[in-house]
């Protein structure tokens, strides 16, 4: 993850006078003492370095540490663009992780469930341009099977609360396929930003 991003368009000086000027009556001598050492170490190392970038990171976890207050508030406005910038980061990679989990366990259940009714269907899910697509190949997929399928089982919306953005049926001898968008994924994403943003205590991302 690259922290340039995070903390990179705020200056050494003004991410100091911020913290310590709005933020240090609301922080415990421990975490005080904790930020100020960091903050030191990072304006003695080059400016966006990897070195940097891992005590910067530290700042915002730091930051997020903070009990709830109008000072640590103030703080948070102050470094607001950084700030969302790194909870959507983070928030997008945690969201990402859960739903290849997810997409994986759904590719293998349904699988077996296929399997364990004598169908030959062949199960798989890939990534396309930010896109999970689940796939059901069989030799004898036509339109009308893609719907039954699609529209009158509960496949699609186990599909979507998984994670995927599409459902592709696919006539594994033709070649010809049939989709039905899901949204999985963004609904996902939505809901770990929602997660992030009140754990943040950030009104919206």
């Amino acid at each position: 993850m690259y922290i340039r991003n995070v903390i990179g368009t705020a200056s050494i000086g003004l991410l100091f006078f911020a913290l310590f000027a709005y933020a240090a009556p609301a922080i415990q001598a421990a975490e005080k003492a904790a930020l100020h050492d960091r903050i030191g170490t990072l304006r003695s190392l080059e400016r966006e370095s990897f070195e940097w970038q891992l005590y910067a990171l530290d700042i915002a976890r730091v930051l997020k540490s903070m009990p709830p207050s109008p000072e640590r508030s103030k703080a948070q406005r102050a470094f607001k663009p950084q700030v969302e910038a790194f909870v959507r980061r983070d928030a997008q990679a945690a969201a990402d992780k859960h739903i290849r989990s997810q997409t994986d366990a759904w590719t293998r259940r349904i699988g077996q469930a296929l399997a364990g009714q004598g169908l030959e269907m062949q199960v798989r899910w890939k990534e396309a341009r930010g896109n999970y697509v689940a796939s059901i190949d069989y030799k004898d997929m036509n339109a009308a099977l893609a719907k039954t399928l699609a529209t009158e089982t509960g496949l699609s919306d186990s599909a979507r609360k998984a994670g995927f953005d599409r459902l592709e049926f696919v006539n594994s001898a033709t070649a010809k396929r049939w989709d039905y968008r899901l949204d999985g994924a963004s609904e996902i994403r939505a809901q770990v930003l929602r997660q992030a943003a009140t754990e943040w205590g950030l009104d919206e991302l």
